[in-house]
């Protein structure tokens, strides 16, 4: 059976995180898992990645940002794009060791540092999270 509409190859996630290092390590992870990956360096940054996918009608589905980014920070992030996918999954990524209560948004915290089988587990849970 075919059907006209191309099958996703994954989750579509948006990792915002204003270290390089992390991001490319958080893609390359996520991308080896078959989700699709687009970053940013800020919040200002993801907010304009969270409107131009939901105008192609391509929303994230897994949002994994740093708390400590410019512009929204990574609580503030979630609580403003919570509101807009329903079935979105937020991380909220953290060095702080006293920051560790999902709220505002976030469903799951992780402090770093993290490594692939840390993100692969948090991706688990993204998709348990849309019963995938």
């Amino acid at each position: 059976m075919q059907s006209g509409a191309p099958i996703p190859q994954g989750l579509r996630v948006l990792v915002v995180d204003d270290e390089a290092m992390i991001r490319t390590l958080v893609r390359r992870v996520l991308g080896a898992e078959g989700c699709q990956v687009e970053e940013a360096s800020s919040g200002d940054e993801a907010l304009a990645a969270f409107e131009a996918a939901l105008a192609r009608g391509e929303p994230f589905q897994l949002v994994v940002t740093d708390l400590g980014i410019e512009g929204p920070n990574g609580r503030e992030l979630a609580a403003r794009i919570r509101g807009t996918v329903p079935d979105l999954f937020v991380v909220l990524l953290t060095g702080r060791s006293d920051d560790d209560a999902p709220s505002d948004g976030v469903d799951r915290v992780h402090h770093k540092p993290c490594g692939p089988t840390e993100i692969r587990a948090l991706l688990a849970a993204a998709r348990a999270h849309r019963g995938a």
